[in-house]
């Protein structure tokens, strides 16, 4: 039955033979360095994975260091412009509290000055008045006075005014 089919038993038996031969070198020279070649490229896989994990980690973490780096620089900007606002308003109120008492004083020496040439104007009103009272005098007398009298006369209408006020 089999030779009907055209199945030879003697090359069936070499065929089987080569082939198990086949499949024993096969495993022995080339299924062991393939598996192996294929298990180290797991391996290195299964690595750039777990590298490419911890990068996103990292990535994660250096996000969230930079975020708080930006908030402190934010919270330090915020409080060098609150300081920079309070010394310019330090800065206006000592300008301003300067400048008044330049006012002030600048009216006190006005003041002063005024008070110095009203009494000087009021001192030569007083020696013009009482000149021309000496003179009216020396008219109605008749003759004119000698320096001490002409001083006596003077202070007497001094004291006069004076006593007027």
């Amino acid at each position: 039955m089999f030779e009907a089919l055209g199945i030879l038993w003697g090359n069936l038996i070499w065929q089987c033979l080569a082939f198990a031969v086949l499949i024993w070198l096969l495993s022995r020279y080339a299924y062991k360095p393939i598996v192996k070649m294929l298990d180290e490229r797991a391996n290195r896989i299964s690595e750039s994975m777990d590298q490419a994990e911890s990068i996103k980690i990292a990535n994660q973490e250096a996000a969230k260091r930079a975020e708080q780096i930006i908030s402190e620089a934010q919270g330090k900007v915020r409080d060098m412009l609150t300081q920079a606002n309070q010394m310019s308003q330090r800065t206006i109120a000592a300008a301003q509290s300067e400048a008044r008492e330049q006012r002030e004083k600048l009216l006190a020496d006005a003041h002063a000055q005024i008070e110095t040439d009203t009494q000087r104007a009021k001192e030569e009103l007083q020696h013009e008045v009482a000149r021309l009272a000496i003179m009216a005098a020396g008219r109605v007398i008749g003759k004119s006075l000698d320096t001490q009298d002409h001083y006596r006369l003077v202070d007497e209408a001094l004291a006069d005014t004076e006593q007027a006020r």
